[in-house]
């Protein structure tokens, strides 16, 4: 190949490099700033969604305990008691409590009723007591307090006589005259009302004592005592039941008669009286406030008359309720002072002024979605990019391959016209000088014109072969060999091949021993093409040994293939040249070459048709002991198809 060529060829390659990689970097490098821009336009825009939805959810929620406080309000009618009774069983909040404009506790709180002796207590009394409480003789002292309780005109002293009475008779290990005078106490309805110094009314808890005497659920008196207690516990319109006593009342009711002990206020007044131990500051603060106990919430009403409480679960779950949900988000409150691991793309903000102080978050149950987002359209982008530069890079591949493919025919070509000038100008010319010799009739005899005949018809024959050769190279390399495949006798192909090359060098018939293998297949090809291998094959071991030329031909059977060996004991090769032996216009000895003749094309047509029959062609060889090329071809089978005979 020329100088120019190379340099051309490699200028051209760097040139093409540079304008694929150039469009590369320019594609990478507006890649990355789309991917930044990209991400913060997305980031903005989630940002600006879940901040909507942040200021969506803070509406619905004022919304929700605006109305709540409404309601509480509305309900706050009748009774201090029976305004807790409404806001508890309308389920409105956990507890209550009710104050007066002063912020005095109205409900939930004891009241202290006045006894209706103006008098200060009998003797009698005074010696009933030292009877139980510091003789501890119940019977004299049930006996005393029976006395009192026939003889008093006063009907507090009468009732709190009675129930002393069977209190001592307990004492004493007397129940049945116990439980008879409790029912005698409490089916008077005069002492329905009555009250101890301190504000208890004495019926309901004698009536407790009772159930706790009889014991027996399917008692006729005990159902009706349980039953009579039980409702008056649930009626809040009764002014003279303390709320203290009540919550008691209640209480007590559970362990004792369970089956009728079904108060849903109780947990509310527990709930209240708790509250008011802890926490009885006053006024209260307008909207919802956590209190001083841990996960308790209060809500004031306009007139803050009303404190409605609720436990932190239960307004966090009706907060949640109402709020307008997002598929990946969640909406959490936070309490004032409260924090908590939250996105930094979406800050809380204030939860409205139902709830001052407090703070609207979002939280993820999964993957942020924002970041994933961001992370798709990188991706997007990204192989967006890397599809982008690999288009070019194939682009450029197959813009290199057909400039390499047409460097590759150009080289190809002027290897050709070069060769094919220099390999037919030397039998042109010794053509020439015969046919001058003879035109001009410089012969001795018959037998010298018949010697420049030979030689004539010797030239002929070898510028046909190098036509032939270039022919067949040139259909081989632009694949427009056509090849008629078929079963091919072994033995016809080698005696056509041995026939050809005798033909051609009379004295190799001496020099030639042919082995074959018996009962061989036939082979599966061309059989010209194999017959044009075989004789290149023999033609190169003829020129290629010089002196006492043994040329051997070896056909076997190995597995599926058949095996074509042709040994000589020429010139031999070296590593280096084996390596390139196949090459076009390869020569080994180009000195031997130009006297033999031959332009190199021999063994790379042999090649060509040998893998184009599906087989393989090698060589062995030691530089001055001679090569040996083995040829493989498949094995004809039993019954091929007709179609095997199309051209490939």
């Amino acid at each position: 190949m020329p100088g120019w060529l190379d340099w051309r060829s490699g200028t051209t390659l760097i040139a093409l490099g540079l304008a694929a990689l150039v469009p590369a970097l320019c594609v990478l490098w507006f890649m990355t700033i789309a991917l930044r821009n990209e991400r913060l336009a997305v980031q903005q825009r989630l940002t600006e969604v879940h901040q909507n939805h942040l200021e969506t959810v803070q509406r619905q929620i004022t919304a929700h305990w605006r109305d709540r406080r409404t309601a509480i309000e509305s309900s706050a009618s009748g009774s201090p008691a029976e305004q807790f009774q409404a806001i508890v069983r309308a389920n409105l909040a956990d507890s209550a409590i009710v104050y007066d404009p002063t912020g005095k506790v109205l409900y939930p709180a004891p009241q202290v009723w006045a006894s209706e002796s103006t008098a200060s207590e009998p003797a009698e009394w005074a010696a009933a007591r030292q009877l139980e409480f510091q003789s501890a003789h119940y019977p004299e002292a049930a006996e005393a307090y029976g006395q009192i309780a026939r003889t008093s005109p006063h009907l507090t002293l009468k009732a709190k006589a009675l129930q002393s009475q069977a209190g001592c008779l307990i004492k004493a290990g007397q129940p049945d005259p116990a439980v008879a005078i409790l029912s005698q106490l409490i089916q008077d309805p005069r002492s329905a009302s009555v009250a101890t110094d301190h504000g208890a009314l004495i019926v309901p808890n004698a009536q407790l004592l009772l159930l706790k005497l009889l014991r027996d659920p399917n008692h006729t008196l005990f159902q009706d005592t349980a039953g009579a207690l039980a409702e008056r516990l649930a009626n809040y319109r009764d002014p003279a039941l303390s709320s203290s006593q009540r919550r008691f009342l209640m209480e007590e009711m559970v362990e004792v008669a369970p089956a009728v002990a079904h108060f849903p206020t109780l947990a509310a007044e527990r709930l209240a009286a708790d509250y008011l131990e802890h926490n009885p500051s006053w006024p209260l603060e307008p909207g919802l406030q956590p209190v001083g106990r841990i996960g308790l919430w209060r809500m004031a009403s306009s007139n803050r008359t009303v404190a409605a409480l609720f436990h932190d679960d239960r307004l966090r779950a009706e907060t949640k309720a109402v709020s307008s949900t997002l598929a990946d988000a969640a909406v959490m409150l936070l309490a004032p002072g409260e924090t908590a691991a939250v996105t930094r793309f979406v800050p809380p903000i204030e939860a409205g002024e139902m709830l001052p102080g407090c703070r609207l978050a979002l939280t993820f149950s999964g993957p942020n979605p924002i970041e994933a987002a961001s992370a798709r359209e990188i991706r997007l982008h990204l192989w967006g990019g890397v599809l982008g530069v690999l288009f070019i890079a194939l682009a450029a591949l197959a813009a290199g391959r057909y400039i390499a493919a047409q460097m590759r025919l150009a080289r190809i070509k002027n290897d050709l016209v070069s060769t094919v000038s220099h390999e037919l100008k030397t039998p042109l010319a010794s053509m020439r000088v015969l046919v001058d010799t003879l035109l001009a009739e410089r012969y001795r005899d018959p037998q010298q014109l018949r010697a420049y005949l030979n030689l004539l018809t010797h030239e002929n024959q070898r510028l046909s072969r190098l036509i032939e050769n270039f022919l067949s190279f040139t259909r081989l390399e632009q694949h427009r060999q056509r090849f008629q495949f078929g079963p091919v006798k072994i033995e016809s192909l080698v005696e056509n091949s041995v026939a050809a090359l005798v033909d051609r060098y009379p004295p190799a018939k001496d020099s030639l021993r042919v082995e074959i293998d018996p009962d061989l297949p036939a082979a599966w090809g061309d059989a010209e093409a194999l017959t044009t291998v075989l004789v290149n094959l023999l033609d190169n071991a003829w020129k290629y040994t010089e002196t006492a030329k043994q040329i051997v031909v070896r056909v076997g059977r190995k597995d599926r293939w058949i095996v074509l060996a042709v040994a000589d004991n020429g010139i031999g090769l070296t590593q280096q040249q084996v390596k390139r032996i196949f090459d076009r216009f390869y020569q080994a000895d180009q000195s031997l070459s130009r006297r033999v003749g031959g332009c190199g094309l021999g063994l790379s047509i042999v090649q060509s048709i040998v893998k184009s029959h599906g087989g393989s062609i090698a060589v062995d060889s030691d530089l001055g002991k001679g090569s040996t090329f083995r040829v493989k071809i498949p094995v004809a089978e039993p019954a091929a198809p007709a179609d095997k005979n199309a051209a490939r």
